[in-house]
């Protein structure tokens, strides 16, 4: 619900550097393509054929370049401590609660969580060595709300409500790639899972903010800083 790039007005000089170079890439990989096709028609079949392979491998490297830029585009930019998500607390039952969370851009939705604690849950990137020089920032993308129970038995066997706070991923992931091909990556310096949680009580408010430690939640009225003193 909550993702994607900053306008394109942001993107920095290294950055438009590369999409170009991207576009000059790709004109190159057809006419290889092309001139192969049209070598392999007037029977010239080793040139043909590397010249169309050539096309076809520089091509695929494009496409997966792309996928990854798209994947790359369900993460924010990060440049200092951003507010990311407000929320506010409404209970209706013991243990059950309506919460309202609120974003920056002023979008807002109602989830129904169970429990004694809320959890906010995010991914963060960061980048070192050449990711750096091309324009890449330390990113994140806030993953879930979910409610916790204070006693460990409950947490097992009790209601567990979960919500999606970003939509589906698109293209090739990064942070699971860093995940799972990190060692391979030197140019991604840490992909972690970020979380923070704190008590739900009726009419609580909170601010969730990201840094590039990764998440935090402070109590933003009276409610909520009395619910976080008798945690």
């Amino acid at each position: 619900m909550h993702g994607g790039l900053e306008t394109a007005a942001q993107i920095s000089g290294a950055g438009w550097a590369v999409l170009m170079a991207a576009a000059v890439l790709l004109v190159l990989a057809l006419g290889l393509a092309v001139t192969g096709g049209w070598a392999l028609l007037r029977g010239r079949l080793l040139r043909g054929v590397s010249v169309l392979a050539a096309g076809l491998i520089l091509l695929g490297g494009l496409g997966t370049a792309g996928a990854l830029g798209l994947g790359l585009l369900a993460y924010e930019r990060l440049e200092r401590e951003r507010p990311v998500l407000a929320l506010r607390f409404q209970e209706v039952a013991g243990q059950r609660y309506v919460a309202r969370l609120i974003y920056p851009d002023g979008r807002h939705v109602t989830v129904p969580l169970a429990g004694d604690q809320w959890q906010v849950d995010a991914r963060v990137l960061r980048w070192s060595g050449f990711a750096t020089v091309l324009g890449l920032e330390t990113r994140y993308r806030l993953e879930r709300i979910s409610g916790r129970y204070a006693d460990p038995e409950a947490e097992r066997t009790a209601l567990r409500t979960v919500h999606p706070l970003a939509p589906p991923q698109r293209g090739i992931d990064p942070w699971l790639l860093g995940q799972r091909h990190g060692d391979r990556l030197p140019w991604v310096d840490a992909t972690y899972g970020s979380a923070t949680y704190l008590p739900m009580a009726d009419g609580a408010e909170y601010r969730v903010a990201v840094t590039r430690g990764g998440l935090i939640a402070r109590p933003t009225n009276a409610e909520a800083e009395a619910a976080a003193r008798r945690w």
